[in-house]
Parts: structure tokens; C-alpha cells; sequence
């Protein structure tokens, strides 16, 4: 499972709606969320937990991302307006990404925040 912090993923969305554009979830060097539209002065990127390349042992995450998603690179389009994305904007929380049944799929969960209130 993947893991994209609420503090992360918010100015993707953010800049998504005002924009009107979709977001795009990447796997190629890290896995994150991006706009689909951006601006390349000023690249707004959401690594998901353990992935960004910048942080973390390059050789580690791209061995766990290619366990998780196979060894091809992928680009996934969504609609920031989508209820999960809708939902995690509206009670501040993270956002899980993961391959259930063969399929990528992308629900809300507890932050740190959620949990101490």
C-alpha cells in the first residue's frame, strides 16, 4: 500500500481545480501525484511515503515500486472532482493507493492529525 500525505497531496489538488485539469499518478522515478497541467519553473509533485527520490535509496524504491506495480512505467489520469480526492480535500485526511484484485485502486485514511482528536 502506498501512502500520500493530506500536506503533500492538497496543492496538487488545489492547483488541479483552479485550473480545471486532471491529476496524474505516476510510477516511473518514485511514484506521485502531479498535476496534468503545470507550470516547469515551478513543478508541483505529492511522492507518495518511502518513494520520492529526493528522500529516499533510489535503488529501494524503485525495487518496492516495481514490486507493487510491476516494471513498466505508468501514467494514470483522474478527475480531481472525484469523490475520493472530493473527500480527502473536505476532512483533511491521507490518501492509500494499492493493487487489489488487479486493479488500482485509491481510498481514504487516518492521518496522524485524525488520530489524536
Amino acid at each position: 500500500m502506498l501512502r500520500f500525505k493530506y500536506q503533500n497531496l492538497m496543492p496538487v489538488l488545489l492547483d488541479a481545480l483552479s485550473q480545471s485539469s486532471r491529476i496524474k499518478l505516476c510510477k516511473n522515478v518514485g511514484v506521485y501525484f502531479c498535476p496534468a497541467r503545470q507550470s516547469k519553473d515551478n513543478p508541483l509533485i505529492a511522492y507518495a511515503e518511502k518513494f520520492d527520490p529526493r528522500k529516499d535509496v533510489y535503488d529501494t524504491l524503485c525495487y518496492r515500486a516495481n514490486q507493487m506495480f510491476g516494471d513498466e512505467e505508468f501514467t494514470e489520469l483522474y478527475r480531481p472532482t472525484d469523490d475520493v480526492f472530493q473527500e480527502i480535500l473536505n476532512i483533511e485526511c491521507d490518501l492509500a493507493a494499492g493493487i487489489i484484485n488487479d486493479q488500482l485502486k485509491l481510498w481514504p485514511i487516518a492521518n496522524e492529525k485524525m488520530l489524536i482528536h
